[in-house]
């Protein structure tokens, strides 16, 4: 596989054979494409996770307020989850793509097809696919900041000399330099922000699930947690 736009495309050997050139591959259930854009890899996991929910309906007779979100988030959400911080999406229309398996599928719902889909989340207290990768983000970030990850496994992060970081935490990014879409939106750039932004009693969380606990807590009153368009 050939990466980068000025990639020189050389050709491989193995044995005196020449291997062909792949534009995508699986690596560990993430398919990886030649332009880094995870667009395989998303259309592939909506349209598994539309699947696996139509096949919830066929199976169950009734689904209500209270059997609907613990059958999403045990076999359709995963789908859409796994490892999303890695291939997060970019595009306006492939994040609405995303959010659309769970926004039709609330509709299903019995009593929620009049509500709009902000209202038919809070009903269920589902929070979005899009407030959900931002929180995975800044639990990946958690755990990297304070060793859980594997420091020889994680990507580089410039913490801001204390002396700069008057307000907040101690614990700030700074973001790395981008000119491309593409660099706007990796991890090390696109959490800067919302880690930045965290008070210090969250950031300095004894533990993993105390982090998680203090983080939903402050999210708690936040308008975009049911609302994908905020």
């Amino acid at each position: 596989m050939h990466l980068g736009k000025n990639n020189p495309e050389h050709a491989y050997f193995f044995n005196g054979h020449q291997l062909s050139k792949s534009e995508a591959e699986k690596d560990l259930g993430v398919t990886v494409d030649d332009n880094l854009n995870f667009n395989e890899h998303i259309v592939g996991k909506i349209s598994k996770a539309r699947q696996i929910w139509g096949m919830i309906r066929r199976t169950f007779k009734a689904i209500d307020w209270d059997t609907f979100p613990l059958l999403f988030k045990a076999f359709v959400r995963p789908h859409l989850e796994y490892a999303n911080c890695v291939w997060f999406p970019a595009g306006k229309g492939t994040i609405k793509d995303i959010e659309g398996v769970q926004r039709a599928a609330t509709k299903q719902v019995p009593g929620l097809q009049g509500l709009s889909y902000p209202a038919r989340l809070r009903t269920l207290r589902l929070p979005t696919l899009k407030h959900r990768r931002r929180r995975g983000d800044l639990i990946e970030m958690f755990k990297m900041a304070t060793g859980i990850s594997d420091p020889n496994a994680v990507p580089p992060m410039t913490r801001v000399s204390e002396d700069i970081a008057t307000r907040g935490h101690s614990h700030k990014l700074r973001r790395p330099i981008s000119k491309t879409t593409l660099g706007h939106n990796r991890f090390t750039s696109r959490i800067v922000n919302d880690w930045n932004s965290l008070p210090s009693d969250i950031v300095e969380s004894p533990t993993l699930n105390t982090f998680k606990n203090r983080l939903d807590k402050y999210f708690e009153d936040d308008p975009t947690v049911f609302d994908p368009d905020v």
